[in-house]
């Protein structure tokens, strides 16, 4: 008596709610044993796995490396073309079963038109199996998509767990509508309709966290991640924060009501083409969680990428936040507190008195102080007429105008007031300086100007 040959079967199932779908192929299996004298002596089994990749069916490339090691089986048995797969391409499907082949293992069907042998007419039958395969896929890939389309058309939301920040909720009509779904829970009826709300409310905050940081004060990503980590904000999987999850956050439309649709285009699970932002089907959906002017500002500063990090609007919003929370500014203020040295601002605006300006903040009279760009010779010429209109100079006087520069700028320029007056033809004589400088302020007691 000649024993049977041993044989390993090979079983795959789309979707993990076809449950009966693998006791069929193992039924159909041992028939086909039973008939040929074969016995299964290993199983490969894919659960709930699509059959239009390689990518996910760990059963198959298992299956693979055992072949082209030698395996204690002699065939590999499948119930029909389709649970081999199938690819957009049936060349792919063929180059696996001609790997098989090659290492001495032959891939069999148990459907009855096709033979063992490689003849052209089972050659061919397979080759026409296998297109029938994928015109079946394209088939139901279509319908899915028209049916997807359709859900989004009505307000619905398609496409697993919803977004950071939002919850899935029962829509249309039922005695669940309203109903917030869980992590992983399923609606009641097949044919029911899933929309969108806000929540949970942690996650609510955590998103208009992250447009204050990311908006209001002007922080970059990576600022905006040590924040929130440091904050103990956690993601929805009780994680910390990365840069891809905030850019995430500020990226979703939903945050302003509206569901984009139609971004990308796919045949048979696979992206065929992107369609840029200005060609996507938007739809309101939900109440804004966010404004439209914060959420278009955040977009300028993510198109605009690392040349923003450090700008005016960032040193800017960082002096709002130092203003608002010591009532005053100076520049020990910025100093101590800050995260941009007071050079950051005179570099960008000219003098640390011009940026407070630009915050609405003035000081004193010397916040009025004149910044614009100035030649040495024209400095001279604005002291002179200063000397003319007063009959004296000072640094008192000169910090009280606002058409002139700082007493500290001239210093720099000319080394010391007393250089500067000598410029203009004034005595440089000390106790003679401070002599009129007396006497203005006892002739000036009623005006109550002081040198």
């Amino acid at each position: 008596m000649i024993p049977p040959r041993p044989v390993a079967q090979y079983i795959r199932m789309s979707t993990l709610g076809q449950t009966s779908s693998v006791a069929l192929q193992e039924e159909a299996i041992a028939r086909f044993c039973d008939r040929e004298g074969l016995v299964v002596v290993r199983s490969y089994v894919d659960k709930g796995k699509s059959g239009l990749s390689t990518r996910g069916r760990t059963a198959l490339q298992t299956m693979l490396r055992d072949v082209l090691a030698g395996p204690e089986y002699a065939m590999i048995v499948v119930a029909d073309v389709s649970r081999w797969g199938r690819y957009p391409d049936p060349d792919e499907a063929a180059h696996y079963e001609f790997m098989c082949r090659s290492a001495g293992v032959p891939v069999i069907y148990c459907t009855p038109t096709v033979e063992e042998d490689v003849s052209p007419a089972s050659t061919l039958i397979k080759s026409v199996q296998r297109l029938l395969a994928v015109e079946f896929s394209e088939q139901k890939s279509a319908w899915t998509l028209r049916g997807q389309d359709f859900s989004r058309r009505r307000g619905g939301w398609v496409g697993g767990e919803a977004p950071f920040g939002f919850s899935r909720r029962v829509i249309g009509e039922g005695a669940d509508v309203g109903r917030i779904l869980k992590v992983g829970e399923r609606k009641a009826k097949s044919d029911g309709l899933i929309g969108l709300a806000w929540g949970p409310e942690a996650e609510v905050r955590a998103v208009r966290r992250v447009f204050d940081l990311y908006v209001n004060e002007v922080r970059s990503v990576a600022d905006t991640v040590r924040v929130l980590n440091a904050d103990k904000v956690v993601t929805r999987q009780g994680h910390g924060w990365t840069a891809r999850q905030v850019r995430a956050v500020l990226k979703n439309e939903l945050v302003i009501g509206i569901l984009a649709r139609e971004r990308t285009v796919w045949r048979m699970r696979q992206c065929i083409r992107v369609l840029p932002r200005a060609a996507w089907t938007r739809r309101a959906v939900v109440a804004p969680m966010i404004s439209k002017a914060r959420f278009e500002e955040a977009q300028r500063r993510l198109a605009g990428g690392g040349r923003h990090r450090n700008g005016e609007p960032e040193i800017l919003a960082e002096l709002r936040r130092l203003l608002a929370r010591h009532g005053s500014l100076d520049r020990q203020t910025v100093k101590a507190h800050g995260r941009f040295p007071p050079h950051r601002y005179v570099e960008s605006f000219g003098s640390l008195q011009a940026a407070f300006r630009k915050v609405g903040y003035a000081r004193t009279t010397r916040d009025a102080q004149h910044v614009e760009a100035m030649d040495r010779g024209e400095m001279i010429a604005r002291i002179a007429a200063l000397l003319a209109q007063t009959g004296y100079l000072s640094g008192a006087l000169i910090r009280t105008r606002g058409d002139v520069p700082s007493p500290d700028t001239l210093r720099r320029m000319f080394g010391s007031l007393n250089a500067l007056y000598r410029e203009v033809g004034v005595s440089t004589d000390r106790g003679e300086q401070l002599r009129e400088a007396w006497s203005r302020r006892r002739a000036g007691a009623v005006s109550g100007h002081r040198d």
